[in-house]
């Protein structure tokens, strides 16, 4: 009797664990947006502001937030994110680098004039430098953007930039603004 109650109680105890660790996981971005941005960066429209894990598109002077989405190829916007490779750099002391290619896909109707799209801890540069990004820039929060000589990305087309960071795992991209 002692020993079914102390599997029941032990079963129990690991089930309470398993259910709090998958509600972690669901809310990853979400916290690390909140500890990244203090309030959500940009404004949607005049008098509107997106919530944390939204995204603000805008499209002239009209504003709708959306949940974010990492990969979801019903959204007329997002992201494939894909390793190009692994490697440890003995002349950096052992550290493991990653390089990754990350496609912007506008399934939409509409250009992007511009588009934001949020990093976190995650997303650790090779030696803290931009000479690790291409094609995008950081601004302040370390937000990535367009660079001044991409000015769009046409409607039904794909962009393309890439980076090298510091681990082997893919970090949280996610967007934050598009304007069309």
């Amino acid at each position: 009797m002692k020993t079914i109650f102390l599997l029941t109680l032990i079963l129990g105890i690991l089930f309470s664990i398993a259910l709090t660790s998958a509600e972690v996981q669901q809310s990853d971005i979400a916290e690390s947006l909140s500890y990244r941005y203090p309030h959500h960066p940009f404004r949607c429209g005049y008098n509107d502001n997106c919530k944390y894990g939204e995204t603000c598109h805008l499209v002239g002077e009209v504003c709708k937030c959306e949940p974010i989405v990492q990969l979801n190829t019903a959204n007329q916007v997002y992201l494939i994110i894909k390793q190009i490779g692994v490697w440890q750099d003995g002349s950096r002391g052992g550290r493991t680098y990653s390089q990754y290619d990350v496609t912007i896909v506008n399934n939409g109707n509409n250009n992007i004039k511009q588009i934001n799209i949020g990093t976190d801890n995650t997303f650790r540069l090779r030696d803290n430098s931009d000479t690790s990004l291409w094609n995008m820039v950081r601004i302040p929060n370390g937000i990535l953007a367009l660079p001044p000589i991409q000015q769009s990305i046409n409607a039904h087309s794909t962009y393309t930039f890439g980076f090298i960071i510091e681990g082997a795992f893919a970090p949280n991209l996610p967007i934050l603004k598009i304007v069309y």
